[in-house]
């Protein structure tokens, strides 16, 4: 019997198995579903696990976050039925999307403290704010105008809080168009693209961040994929890529800070030994 894509996953086929099934498009198929929903399940399981361990081990080394009851909430009780009832009203979620939902409620892996012009030129310049990029030390980017490193973080809102976002907005360019307050080119573009605005739909989920062109980090709505992009802006990542990225490759904390701008901070201190520092956050994670 050929073996299923999630009993593959199991025995350590993990990249093989999630490109396969990225590569097969749109899935209908129920038993073919199921199987891909699993994979997508195990992915997030371990996605979950891995913040878990993370966030404790940034905690022990006395990281402060900018809203300690919002950095790593665990999936509620009612998100399964919150979920149902969303894929029936609005369209299918990739499963990548589904499965972070029924894992993760919302993470925000952002810093407490902001440095400022004035903060940074009041420290010593010996000092700098750790980076678990291990291949990277102080003279590779630290000049006269650069002194401390940022963390990137990650926040990735509830599906209550991102569709209560997506029909706000929705509705407020309802209204707009209503009362003729919508610029000619949107006209336009609605009219020759058939897009009707008395009509609420979904197509999107904004999940909080932004990427390097500030356009918003978002999940697409509506196909029955595997995974999905979580971006529009020409840097387009997958969202497992983004997420192994960012935990398991060191890109959580990664980034230096000028003096001319305002970048968050997780710890300022003397300058870490960066193979020790990673080793200690990255030990043990599970791959995905």
């Amino acid at each position: 019997m050929t073996p299923t894509f999630f009993s593959r996953y199991l025995a350590g086929d993990r990249q093989s198995v999630w490109s396969e099934l990225q590569a097969l498009g749109e899935i209908i198929e129920p038993s073919l579903r199921a199987d891909a929903l699993a994979v997508a399940r195990e992915i997030m399981r371990r996605v979950k696990l891995n913040l878990e361990i993370i966030v404790h081990r940034l905690k022990k080394l006395g990281f402060e976050f900018s809203d300690p009851k919002r950095v790593l909430v665990p999936v509620q009780s009612h998100t399964l039925q919150l979920l149902d009832d969303f894929e029936q009203q609005w369209g299918t979620l990739p499963f990548s999307v589904r499965a972070w939902y029924e894992c993760v409620h919302l993470v925000n892996l952002f810093a407490l403290k902001s440095i400022s012009k004035d903060l940074i030129q009041t420290l010593d310049p010996t000092l700098i704010a750790v980076s678990f990029s291990s291949y990277l030390q102080k003279s590779d980017y630290l000049d006269d105008d650069e002194l401390r490193w940022y963390m990137q973080g990650i926040t990735f809102l509830s599906l209550e809080e991102s569709l209560t976002e997506v029909l706000e907005s929705k509705q407020k360019f309802r209204q707009d168009w209503r009362e003729g307050k919508v610029d000619n080119w949107t006209r336009n573009y609605c009219l020759q693209n058939k897009i009707d605005p008395e009509v609420l739909t979904v197509n999107f989920l904004p999940v909080g961040m932004t990427m390097s062109t500030c356009e918003p980090m978002r999940f697409e709505v509506g196909m029955a994929k595997a995974d999905c992009t979580i971006s529009d802006d020409g840097n387009e990542i997958k969202f497992v890529d983004f997420l192994r990225y960012r935990l398991l490759f060191g890109g959580l904390l990664y980034g230096h800070c000028a003096k001319n701008q305002q970048y968050d901070y997780l710890y300022i201190g003397e300058m870490p030994n960066h193979s020790q520092i990673t080793a200690e956050i990255l030990e043990g994670l599970l791959s995905f």
